[in-house]
């Protein structure tokens, strides 16, 4: 059985259109521009009448969706709500230079931020603004100290929470330093966990 003869077997013989027969191209009746660009179904026109109504008759859809506008707004479906936003704290003068004075005697911007209840980009642009904060990284005063800790065994993730700085950037400070960097895993003379 072919493709078309199947399909005419389920679909049944071509209809015609209310108005009348169907026009085939080439017939007296079409204008050259539809002979030219109208498409020709041909024996699947009927099928593709019944498929075009089947799909296209949204009444059902619409009675559906009718008793859902009718019910009051509290027995509609809600909607997902968004997170709410994070509330904005605001430092007052008196509470600034106390930032600024903390800072200044060797605080660490994220342990103001906690302190102060308010994220660290904050503090940075406060300090920034009074001219007092310093160049990100290890500062040239620190790293002494940085590498005398490496080499007593700090780990570069506990350096970095203790000078206020990332590891990486730690890392990067002490290799500009010329200090070898130590491969990843526990201490030498220890085999693993508890020994």
């Amino acid at each position: 059985m072919s493709l078309t003869s199947g399909y005419a077997a389920i679909a049944g013989p071509p209809r015609q259109r209310p108005h009348g027969p169907i026009e085939q191209p080439g017939s007296a009746d079409n204008n050259a521009a539809s002979r030219r660009y109208a498409p020709s179904y041909g024996p699947y026109e009927g099928a593709y009448v019944d498929l075009v109504g089947t799909y296209s008759n949204l009444s059902d859809h619409v009675k559906g969706l009718r008793p859902l506008l009718d019910l009051p707004p509290a027995a509609r479906p809600m909607r997902s709500e968004s997170p709410p936003k994070q509330a904005q704290n605001r430092l007052r003068p008196e509470a600034e230079a106390v930032l600024v004075a903390t800072y200044r005697a060797g605080g660490k911007v994220t342990k103001l931020a906690a302190e102060f209840d308010i994220h660290r980009t904050t503090v940075s642009a406060i300090l920034k603004r009074h001219g007092v904060l310093r160049p990100p990284g290890v500062q040239a005063e620190d790293l002494p100290r940085v590498v005398r800790l490496y080499s007593e065994g700090w780990s570069l993730a506990r350096l970095g929470a203790e000078f206020d700085v990332s590891s990486s950037t730690v890392n990067r400070a002490l290799r500009d330093a010329g200090v070898r960097i130590r491969r990843p895993g526990p201490p030498a003379g220890r085999s693993g966990p508890g020994a």
